[in-house]
């Protein structure tokens, strides 16, 4: 970080977090949320994980944790989205407790585009090109992107507010043809 980022940038608070050692890392398809913190709520109630691991990141609210495998963006202090990560060079994977309908489940980077579709049903939109290819879930305000490398192997899981094809160009770039909002028989 140069001079004047240091001398101009707006503080920080979040060098000061303390990690919380109970704090049990866990996300909740269900209910958005991670550690019992939803989307739409003040990041402040995530302090409990420490200071993230990249600081110029977070002064952008991208608050990243390779050690973790996780990333939290926030938006004016607001908690917009959670990326699990289980096959990225800079993060270690993803080792939180994972919910979905109220039961613990496993996922991983052996993880199978298969495997998400039984256990979360057909997308919304499936994306592929030679890079990767991402699974689209819509679940009204929300929305989950499934990303798996080209070999089939779990990459991410973003889950975020507002979704990204709210927006019309974002769904025009993704040659996304289906009716916008999505109805539940068309998901």
């Amino acid at each position: 970080m140069g001079l004047f980022d240091r001398l101009f940038a707006k503080p920080d608070p979040s060098r000061k977090w303390a990690p919380d050692p109970n704090l049990r890392l866990e996300f909740d398809f269900d209910r958005y949320s991670l550690s019992a913190v939803r989307l739409g709520e003040p990041m402040e109630r995530l302090t409990g994980l420490g200071p993230p691991e990249d600081r110029r990141a977070a002064l952008q609210e991208d608050y990243c944790y390779f050690s973790k495998g996780l990333e939290v963006d926030a938006y004016f202090g607001v908690v917009v989205s959670y990326a699990l990560i289980w096959n990225d060079e800079r993060y270690k994977p993803f080792s939180g407790i994972l919910r979905h309908q109220s039961a613990v489940i496993a996922l991983g980077p052996r993880t199978r585009e298969v495997d998400i579709v039984e256990r979360f049903g057909k997308p919304y939109w499936h994306h592929e090109d030679e890079d990767d290819i991402i699974l689209f879930y819509e679940r009204g305000l929300i929305e989950w992107q499934v990303e798996m490398s080209p070999e089939l192997q779990l990459n991410a899981i973003v889950v975020c507010t507002p979704p990204l094809f709210s927006d019309v160009s974002q769904r025009q770039i993704y040659g996304v043809t289906k009716p916008w909002p999505p109805q539940e028989e068309n998901c």
